[in-house]
């Protein structure tokens, strides 16, 4: 791909990034979700990109949240790099629309100033109140929209009662609304391959921050010594993610020595807690900021990523904790997502039958073994080949295009 002019191109981001204080202290705020879209934002701004954020705070619906009014604001999400903080009313339908009238005033306003300009408008998501008036606001204004699709809506609805209407219609939506992009930007093929395959597409599974690695310290054997034996699972605790099949495995290991440490907060946290509770071996740490998180992941033996095949979300996702845990430099185990790469395939300890057996059969191997080789060289992987400003420069090279 080629760029059109060497003039900064003018990119407003319309989604939910904010700050790290601001994300860790709302229990709304994905953690992963939020880090893909700052170093996304970052990395555009080193690549030439003049870029304008428009954000949605993370706010439980009231009243499991007591805010009922968001006002606006801006957050810093890093130097020199500010969101605009959307005021909405935090009540059911209400927030939904009152997010999407703010968002389709603020980007008229700032696609009539840059009226002269290369504009590109990038939406993280495809939810309703976010994609529909970033599609009305370039339809009027111009500029082209490209949807960064992180998530589609498959398998996290139920379709039940009075909300089951609202949400069979942003499923609608989103399936649908993607087709009317202009572009699409997606962590894994098949997803404009399934819903807009005559759209330009890239694929983007995400990236590691070179400089978070540099603090992290990049002597991560240092950390772990031959004596231990801990298996880390960090993430959303969920059944998407594989949780009961970890717990069961690790069930199947009876050398005391073992540990299992479990990082991350979810609707299966009941689940975890009283395993934790039967088994003194595993270790429930809660939610804890990511940079704790890594320094964990580096002192473990081998970390998993149990997400079974079976659930049909995992042909349009990559699991972000993936390069997080390639990135610390030990061994990995997880199973053989659609949604992964083939390269990804030998820096990878692969778990071809996910039962309880074969998953505990590997951590035992892996453990005893404590061979940190394949660790190292996914860590050498990631930095050479997925580092974020080498990602942003594939984004900024896609949307120069339009």
């Amino acid at each position: 791909m080629t760029r059109k002019s060497h003039r900064p191109m003018h990119v407003a981001f319309v989604g939910s990034a904010v700050s790290l204080e601001i994300c860790e202290q709302s229990p709304a705020c994905s953690v992963a979700g939020n880090k893909f879209q700052r170093n996304l934002i970052r990395s555009l701004t080193a690549n030439e990109c003049s870029v304008h954020v428009i954000s949605v705070r993370p706010v439980a619906m009231f009243p499991k949240s007591h805010v009922l009014l968001a006002g606006s604001s801006v957050c810093a999400l890093y130097n020199g790099i500010s969101a605009n903080l959307v005021p909405f009313v935090n009540l059911p339908v209400v927030k939904q629309i009152s997010i999407a009238i703010v968002i389709f005033w603020s980007l008229s306003i700032w696609l009539w100033a840059n009226r002269f300009q290369s504009r590109v408008v990038l939406v993280y998501n495809l939810f309703a109140p976010f994609s529909l008036p970033v599609l009305a606001a370039t339809w009027l204004m111009g500029g082209k929209p490209v949807a960064v699709v992180a998530d589609m809506p498959h398998g996290g609805y139920t379709f039940r009662g009075w909300q089951g209407i609202l949400e069979r219609l942003d499923f609608y939506i989103q399936t649908h609304g993607i087709a009317r992009f202009a572009g699409v930007v997606s962590l894994t093929a098949q997803v404009p391959l399934d819903f807009a395959p005559h759209l330009p597409a890239l694929t983007l599974e995400g990236g590691v921050d070179v400089t978070e690695a540099e603090c992290d310290d990049t002597g991560t054997q240092s950390e772990h010594t031959s004596e231990e034996r801990t298996c880390l699972f960090s993430g959303a605790l969920n059944e998407v993610n594989g949780i009961d099949l970890l717990l069961q495995s690790f069930s199947h290991i009876s050398d005391p020595n073992f540990q299992l440490w479990i990082f991350g907060r979810g609707s299966l946290e009941s689940l975890v807690r009283a395993a934790a509770a039967k088994d003194p071996r595993i270790i429930y740490r809660g939610a804890v900021p990511n940079s704790d998180v890594r320094h964990f992941q580096r002192r473990a033996t081998v970390l998993v990523n149990p997400r079974p095949t079976s659930n049909t979300i995992t042909r349009y996702t990559f699991p972000s904790k993936l390069l997080e845990y390639m990135l610390s430099g030990r061994p990995v185990i997880s199973t053989v997502l659609p949604g992964i790469p083939a390269e990804y395939y030998p820096y990878l300890y692969l778990l071809r039958e996910e039962t309880p057996e074969a998953l505990s059969a590997l951590i035992f191997k892996i453990c005893s073994s404590n061979n940190s080789t394949i660790g190292q060289s996914a860590r050498e992987f990631v930095l050479r080949e997925k580092d974020w400003l080498h990602q942003g420069r594939r984004v900024y090279e896609f949307i120069s295009t339009f």
